[in-house]
This record gives structure tokens, C-alpha cells and sequence, in this order.
């Protein structure tokens, strides 16, 4: 018999580790309760519904552990070009004495001086939207900092990446919003004034703060299900930057790509807000699919969370050059 390889170790141990502990009460109600009666159907839905939270948790918590917060909030300064940019020359006729010219200007030299220019950073608004559909279920598998595997949803991951970007664009100046949409929030968020076409949740409106805490209380309990309409979110989306008075309007899409609407024109769809001056751009984790919808300059399909922050820079510095 072959004995497994270290990648199916490492998947097996990151499962077992993201699923809930069964104590003992619950193995008796399951071999007592029986099977198809009222209270079995109600201990596997409670029972399904901890597992299910307890495997988001867990899958949240690797997650935050592989992101480097701090890398993550350099990177989104400088993509976004949030940073002032210090300007300095020597050897001018005019403006503060330059000390270290002085043995020139004993020599007679008059380009004794330095002048320094400060180019204000730009004003951003950014929009995020958190891809909230079934098909975020699907594993990824994480490294973590100290080399091991762990396994986490792709919904948890977005919600980690999320939380961690929140902070990193406060940091950076930048103006910030949060939305999750799937083709079922009309059901789950049923009664919000914040629907669109019942299937966008504002979770964070740009005139809130919001802390990573306050975050992880906002979305908890929210489950990725339904379908991934992507069209009239788009659009969407655009009018909550466009309705900000900055200089550079940017959406991100925390998501995998697979939308419900057809791929062409969901690409010419960004086409066009990029023509007027929105960009959109998307992060994917471990799904190649996304660069088919929003284009190959404008996504990341990131295998490694710990690439992530270089990668974001990367990605927003040449969109920002090709707008």
C-alpha cells in the first residue's frame, strides 16, 4: 500500500482541525433521537448550523493568521497612491541654502541652493464587494506563517482579506465601503434599506467608521449561498464611488470570478466604467477564472495569501497607469 504524500497529510490534518469537536451529548442525542422524526430533523439542522459556523470561524482565524496587516496597508498606500511624494533638486539659483554647496559658493559658484516640492497624495474612494454566493464554499488551502497547510473557504478567506483591508485603507486616507451580494440576499437580508435588486447588503457605508472588530460583529453569522449576479452589482457599485467627491474612484471584488451573467459583457461592462473613470479590479484565491472577467490587469489569482499585499500594489499601480 503507498503511503500518502505530504500533501494529503497536510489536507487531512487542516480538515480535521477546522471541524467542530462532537462531545459526548451530542453523540448520545444522535444514536438516541430517532432518525426522521421532528427532533431529528431539528438536532441535524442546529447540529449542521454549529458545524458550519464553527468550520467559518476556524477557516477565518487561518486566514487572518497567513495576511500580513502591516504589508497589506503599505501596499494599499502606495497602489492607491495615497502616500506625498517629495520632490527635491539641487543646485538652483533660488530657494533654501544648501550646506553642503557652500565650498562652491566660497568658489564663486551661485547654484548654491535647494528647493523641495510636496505633491499631495490622491483622494480615493473605494468600494468593496464581497462575493457572498454558494460557490465561496469551495476550499482553499492556506499556508501559514510557520509553513504548515491550513484549510479555509474561500468565503472566509474574502472575509479576512476584507478585514484586514478595512483598517489598511483608513491608514492610506482612503474613503471606504463594504457590500456582500449573492443571488439569495434578498431572503437573507430581508427588510434592509440597503438592497439593490434584492441582492446587495451594505455591510459598511463610506461616512461610517469601522474597526476590524466592529466588522467581524457585522458580518458574523452571514453565510455565502444562491447565485453570483454580477451585472446590476456592477453598476451599483459604481454609482456609490462615482457619488464620492475624490479624485480616483476604485471598486475591489472579493470573489472567484464564476459569475451568472455572461462573461463578455460583464468584461465590456467594466470596459466602459473604466472609460469614465471607475476602475474595478478583482482578487481571486486560487481561481484562475477571474482574469477572464475582469482582464489579466485588473486581477490577481493570489495561491498564497502571504503574496497578497505586493500583489495588490502591483495590480493597482499599472491600473492606475493604463486609466
Amino acid at each position: 500500500m503507498t503511503a500518502p504524500t505530504d500533501a494529503t497529510e497536510a489536507r487531512a490534518k487542516a480538515l480535521a482541525a477546522a471541524l467542530p469537536t462532537v462531545t459526548d451529548d451530542e453523540k448520545y442525542i444522535a444514536e438516541q433521537t430517532p432518525a426522521g422524526t421532528a427532533e431529528a430533523r431539528e438536532w441535524s439542522r442546529t447540529s449542521g448550523r454549529a458545524a458550519r459556523d464553527g468550520s467559518e470561524q476556524n477557516g477565518w482565524k487561518e486566514a487572518r493568521n497567513a495576511l500580513d496587516t502591516r504589508r497589506l496597508a503599505d501596499s494599499m498606500r502606495r497602489g492607491l497612491r495615497s502616500v506625498e511624494n517629495i520632490r527635491r533638486s539641487n543646485r538652483e539659483l533660488s530657494g533654501r541654502l544648501d550646506v553642503r554647496a557652500l565650498a562652491r559658493g566660497l568658489a564663486g559658484a551661485r547654484d548654491i541652493y535647494r528647493t523641495q516640492q510636496t505633491d499631495a497624495g490622491l483622494t480615493t474612494a473605494v468600494q468593496i464587494m464581497l462575493d457572498a454566493s454558494g460557490s465561496m464554499n469551495a476550499d482553499a488551502v492556506l499556508r501559514k506563517p510557520d509553513g504548515l497547510a491550513a484549510l479555509a473557504s474561500r468565503w472566509s478567506v474574502a472575509l479576512a482579506t476584507c478585514q484586514a483591508m478595512l483598517p489598511a485603507l483608513q491608514r492610506a486616507g482612503a474613503k471606504a465601503a463594504v457590500a456582500a451580494f449573492s443571488g439569495q440576499s434578498a431572503q437573507a437580508y430581508a427588510g434592509s434599506a440597503d438592497q439593490h435588486l434584492g441582492t446587495v447588503k451594505t455591510i459598511k457605508k463610506f461616512s461610517e467608521r469601522m474597526s476590524a472588530a466592529q466588522f467581524e460583529t457585522k458580518i458574523a453569522g452571514r453565510h455565502a449561498t444562491g447565485g453570483t449576479p454580477m451585472m446590476q452589482e456592477a453598476r451599483w457599485s459604481r454609482d456609490q464611488v462615482q457619488g464620492q467627491r475624490v479624485q480616483r474612484r476604485v471598486v475591489i471584488w472579493l470573489c472567484d470570478g464564476a459569475s451568472s451573467d455572461d462573461t463578455d459583457a460583464l468584461h465590456a461592462e467594466f470596459t466602459r466604467q473604466r472609460a469614465a473613470g471607475v476602475e474595478n479590479y478583482a482578487v481571486g484565491i486560487q481561481h484562475e477564472r477571474i482574469a477572464r472577467t475582469f482582464g489579466i490587469d485588473y486581477s490577481l489569482n493570489v495561491d498564497d495569501l502571504a503574496e497578497l499585499p505586493e500583489a495588490i500594489r502591483i495590480m493597482l499601480e499599472k491600473g492606475y497607469a493604463k486609466a
